[in-house]
């Protein structure tokens, strides 16, 4: 399997979009057999992805990414891991492991937990309803 990280001085970038360098590694059960890193300088959002097809990566580890990006490489048959952060050599321990498991996103983070017009709860998210105000 080939992963793909993008990279921020050692550590996962925080925006696909903006990552100066892609890490890519081949990984085989808990072992990587080969590493190395592409420069992503240059490269727009379109690009990236149609580079990461290109390379024939089977697996995105990324911090967010832009939906549209999301949905791109899911069209390509490239499986996204959203919402990693850290140093990546602790990430890659992760996934080998069988451990790295994103948290939920931000906006996703608690189902039917939306703000109403203004800015006020439309519902109360773990609260008892009984003691529901406005």
């Amino acid at each position: 399997m080939k992963l793909a990280i993008p990279l921020y001085n050692g550590r996962v970038s925080p925006r696909f979009e903006y990552a100066p360098t892609l890490l890519l590694a081949m990984v085989e059960g808990t072992s990587i057999l080969e590493r190395n890193e592409v420069s992503l300088n240059g490269y727009d959002i379109f690009q990236r992805t149609a580079l990461l097809k290109d390379l024939a990566v089977d697996t995105l580890i990324c911090g967010t990414i832009e939906p549209f990006a999301a949905r791109a490489l899911d069209w390509r048959n490239i499986r996204v891991v959203p919402w990693i952060f850290g140093d990546v050599d602790a990430v890659l321990q992760q996934f080998l492991a069988g451990n790295l498991k994103p948290p939920l996103s931000p906006v996703n983070a608690r189902p039917g937990c939306r703000r109403g017009r203004g800015g006020k709860r439309r519902r109360m998210c773990g609260k008892d309803e009984n003691n529901r105000q406005g």
